[in-house]
Order: C-alpha cells, then structure tokens, then sequence
C-alpha cells in the first residue's frame, strides 16, 4: 500500500512539475530559441528545468539534430497543448489557493481538503495523458536513428537514475517504502 500511495504521491508532483514548466516555457510563444536553449532576446527558454522539450528531455531533442521541419513540427505540437496546459496549471494554481485560504478549524477543513485532493488527482492524470500524447506525437516525428539514439540517450538516463538513488540510499538510508 506504501509503495502505491508513493507512487500516487511521484505522479502527482511530476505532473505538477511538467504543467508548471511547459506552461512558463510557452508564455513568450515564440518559435525562436525552441532547442537552443535561448531565445537571442536575453532570457532562457524552456523554464529553467526542460521547457517545452522536456517531455522527450530538452537534451535529448537537441543530440538528436532535429532538421528545421522536425523541430518546427514539434513546437507546433507543443504549441497545440499549450491551452490544455495552461488549464490544468490554472487549476493547479486554484486549488493551492483554494487550501491556503482555509485553515484546519474550519468545519469543512476536511471537505475542502478532499476535494482538492480529488481535484488535484484528476488534473494529474488528464496532465499524464496530455504529457504522453505530446510525446507520442513528438517520437512520431523522429527517423528511426533519431529514435535508437534517444532510446540510447534515455537507458544512459535511467542508469544515472539509479546510480543517484543509490547514492542517497547510501547517505540516507532506503526508501521507507523498501523496508
């Protein structure tokens, strides 16, 4: 039970995460800059941890040597999710509001709370689902090199992963979960 209330609790926050950043990253919408990592006007693109690219892993998109249509067809797609994700930040937003503004002697603490969180789980997984489709449609677009390149890039990814969590495991001790 443990290891699915965490796994909830990962989803939700990297949900979260991904919304925030994509929505920041499209704020300026423009196309200049996509994968280069600055626009030429003096900010960075991509909100600091990924952007726009994030979904296929900024880095990864920009190894891969997307031509000019390959990367122009994916900020388009990017582009079209954009009022999704603002949507689903803006009810990120709403219900942080919503919590801060209510205080637990309140009689419908408990309600408001539930809520919330029943919100803030739906709007998780309708941001999975968008997050994955933008993936999807974004790997459709790769030759297949490009693909057996970013699947080379994301296997070196989750072995870094690992050796992260190992190293905290180290330092920190396992998991709770893993006890």
């Amino acid at each position: 039970m443990k290891l699915k209330t965490a796994f909830i609790s990962a989803t939700i926050v990297a949900s979260a995460f991904l919304i925030g950043s994509v929505v920041v990253a499209h704020e300026s919408g423009s196309k200049d800059g996509f994968l280069s990592g600055h626009s030429g006007h003096g900010e960075f693109r991509g909100g600091g941890h990924g952007g726009p690219a994030m979904l296929m892993g900024k880095r990864v998109l920009r190894q891969l040597d997307l031509s000019p249509e390959q990367e122009d067809a994916a900020m388009d797609i990017f582009e079209n999710a954009k009022p999704q994700m603002h949507e689903l930040h803006t009810a990120k937003r709403d219900s942080m509001q919503r919590l801060m503004a209510i205080t637990p002697d309140d009689p419908s603490y408990a309600a408001v709370v539930d809520e919330v969180a029943q919100a803030n789980a739906e709007a998780a997984a309708r941001a999975t689902r968008l997050a994955t489709q933008v993936q999807a449609e974004v790997y459709a677009l790769l030759t297949d090199a490009q693909k057996a390149q970013a699947a080379e890039f994301k296997a070196e990814m989750l072995e870094r992963m690992e050796e992260h969590r190992s190293r905290r495991a180290e330092r920190f001790g396992p998991p709770a979960d893993s006890q």
